[in-house]
This record gives structure tokens, C-alpha cells and sequence, in this order.
């Protein structure tokens, strides 16, 4: 929000607001992984009494149905972004692909994770054994929306790289740029840690203390996914203030440039005379600024096609 509100990286677009209510879910989310920890999660279930047992399945229902929501929202966010910085026509209907799959993702698991049982209340009191339902097995659940988000997690990192290289720009730059999304990847990594931490502490019947692991990565997933979406603008804000990091030069120069246009007659003539100047900066950057919009060089790759 900093960089938008001085005018860096593109100014405001439909990424940003979907990244701001991806952010506010995140907090959220963390917010209510502390309440639960001071509530009994991460204990034994059979030292907590029966109320705060009850109030930790309808907050852990809440928390799951904002996870996929939160997720999905972050990377339509990184989607969207690309979108204003790729033109070639192949590349924008793949990425409207990937925002109606990863929308699709989220909807559908916030669904099962809504109503994965019937009746809807038994995914908090079926703990109790005392009313007749059916529940859908949260295991495979959870570890097929894993895998699901993994590879989505790949696509969102090579499709990005791939067209950077096809950039008609300097090996320097092309690699500058490819490394901002390829730092992407630590989400993936994060979401990997989360599969194998989740299967490794499969629960029981103690699942106030089995569930704890994996909203512990839940939610450090959240917060990346957060500070992966806002890497451009972060770095926007580095060439801005600190270019000698990015490599960069922030020294400018103006070269004014003065013209001057006078035209007289005689006073006899009864006409006026009449003296116009202009006046022309010219503002030159160095060559190696690296505060340049994405976008631009998506055009010099279109124009030298």
C-alpha cells in the first residue's frame, strides 16, 4: 500500500485490492491461531473441558474455511498482477485460466470444509459420538487440496519465468526480473513443509494436539503468500530509494533546452510584435536504472517481434 500511494509499481489495480482482502483474511487468521492457542489448541484433548473442546472445532471450522479462501485470493492476486505486465494474448487467457481455477479451488474446498458434514453441526460436536451423521474423511480432504495447491504453486512460478526469458533484454536484467518470482518458490516450499508435517502428525482421537502442526504452517503459508504477492511492489519501492541495491543509479539530470521564436514588423504596419520561447527538459536516466515498469519491457519485446 506504500507503493501504490507514492505512485510506484503501476499505481492501484484489481491486484491490489484482492491482495487487500487476502491480507485482512491472513491477519485475521493469525489472530484467531493465538486466540485458540490460549483456548487449548495444542493440548490433549482429554485435559480441556468439554465446552472449550466444542468451541475448538467451530473455530478450527472457521479458520480452514478461511485458509482456502485467503489462499486462493493471493494468488488470483499474483495473476492479476501478471496480467498488467504480459500483453502477448496466449499468456493473458492462461492466466484468466489460472484466476478461474485457483477462484474454483477456493470456493470449492471452503465448500467441503463448510459442509463436511451432515448434518453441518456435527463438524463440531461429532467429537461427542451422541447424534447419527456422516462426515467426509478430512484426511484425504486436506491432502488432496495440498497437492492441488502445489502444483498450482509451480505453474504460478514458471509461467511468469517463461515469459521473461523470452524478453528481448540483457541476460542481467532478465535474470534480476526472473528472480522475483522465482523467490515465489518459498511458497512452495512452505506448502511441501505443510504436506509432509501434516501427514507425519496424522491424528487420532487427539486432535486438538494432532490438528496444531498443521495450522502452525497454515498460517505461516498465509503471511508468505501475502509478502509473495507484494514482491513487486517491494522492489519498486527498492529502485525508488535504494536503486544502488537493484544496481541501479538514481542520478538524473535535466538539460533544458531553449528555442526561440521572434517575429517583428514596422510600426508602421500597425501589426505587434510578437516574441514566443519555448522551453523543453529533457530528463536523461542511467542506463542501468532498474526502476523500470514490467510493462515496458513486455512492449520493447512486442515492438523488436
Amino acid at each position: 500500500m506504500f507503493a501504490k500511494s507514492n505512485g510506484l509499481a503501476g499505481g492501484w489495480g484489481w491486484d491490489d485490492y484482492t491482495i487487500i482482502v487476502s491480507y485482512i483474511i491472513g491477519t485475521a487468521i493469525y489472530v484467531l491461531d493465538i486466540y485458540m492457542i490460549r483456548n487449548g489448541f495444542g493440548q490433549n484433548i482429554w485435559d480441556l473441558p468439554f465446552p472449550t473442546i466444542t468451541r475448538f472445532y467451530q473455530l478450527f471450522q472457521a479458520m480452514a474455511v478461511m485458509y482456502k479462501v485467503q489462499i486462493s485470493l493471493a494468488k488470483i492476486s499474483v495473476c492479476l498482477f501478471l496480467l498488467r505486465i504480459f500483453q502477448a494474448r496466449t499468456f493473458r487467457y492462461f492466466a484468466y485460466a489460472l484466476i478461474g481455477i485457483n477462484a474454483s479451488i477456493g470456493i470449492t474446498w471452503a465448500s467441503v470444509d463448510g459442509f463436511r458434514c451432515t448434518p453441518t453441526r456435527l463438524t463440531w460436536l461429532g467429537w461427542m459420538n451422541e447424534e447419527p451423521g456422516y462426515c467426509i474423511d478430512f484426511i484425504a480432504a486436506v491432502l488432496v487440496n495440498c497437492l492441488v495447491n502445489i502444483v498450482v504453486d509451480f505453474i504460478l512460478i514458471i509461467t511468469p519465468v517463461y515469459e521473461v526469458i523470452k524478453l528481448k533484454l540483457p541476460l542481467r536484467k532478465k535474470l534480476a526480473v526472473a528472480s522475483m518470482f522465482i523467490v515465489g518458490s518459498v511458497l512452495t516450499v512452505i506448502a511441501i513443509i505443510r504436506v509432509v508435517v501434516f501427514w507425519t502428525n496424522r491424528w487420532g482421537s487427539n486432535e486438538t494436539l494432532g490438528l496444531y502442526p498443521l495450522m502452525h504452517w497454515s498460517v505461516i503459508e498465509c503471511q508468505i503468500s501475502v509478502m509473495c504477492a507484494c514482491l513487486p511492489a517491494f522492489r519498486a519501492i527498492i529502485g525508488r530509494w535504494f536503486p544502488q541495491l537493484l544496481g541501479g543509479s538514481s542520478n538524473r539530470t535535466k538539460q533544458p533546452y531553449t528555442a526561440e521564436y521572434y517575429h517583428q514588423k514596422s510600426k508602421a504596419s500597425g501589426n505587434i510584435n510578437k516574441s514566443v520561447t519555448y522551453s523543453v527538459n529533457y530528463e536523461s536516466r542511467s542506463p542501468t536504472s532498474s526502476d523500470v515498469e514490467l510493462v515496458d519491457m513486455d512492449l520493447q519485446r512486442r515492438n523488436d517481434g
